[in-house]
């Protein structure tokens, strides 16, 4: 039996394998300070992060767009709106800390 033709093999829409890992970015801020993106409810509900402005809190931390924010000073915002954590974060004095969560595909390492 001859051995596949990898080209062709590659040619009709082999799926390749893809490994996601999540990126996790704490952001810390103090009560007054902005820190410098915008966030955006997505079609599955999420808060997830429209805009960083450069030289902004957000950005010196790592935050990218598409993130979705998590938690805000160690309480879920799984199902929470908008409103809801700004109030959330209004109630709160002193140092702030917000956790956003993004998933990342990468091609898987092949070994053949």
């Amino acid at each position: 039996v001859p051995p596949p033709d990898l080209g062709a093999a590659s040619n009709s829409g082999l799926n390749r394998s893809r490994t996601v890992r999540k990126i996790h970015t704490r952001l810390q801020y103090e009560q007054g300070e902005h820190i410098g993106a915008e966030l955006q409810l997505d079609h599955k509900g999420k808060l997830v992060v429209d805009t960083v402005q450069p030289g902004s809190i957000a950005e010196n931390f790592g935050l990218t767009v598409g993130s979705a924010l998590v938690e805000a000073n160690g309480v879920s915002v799984r199902g929470m709106g908008a409103g809801a954590v700004a109030q959330h974060l209004r109630a709160q004095t002193g140092t702030r800390y917000l956790v956003f969560s993004k998933s990342i595909s990468e091609p898987a390492d092949l070994t053949i």
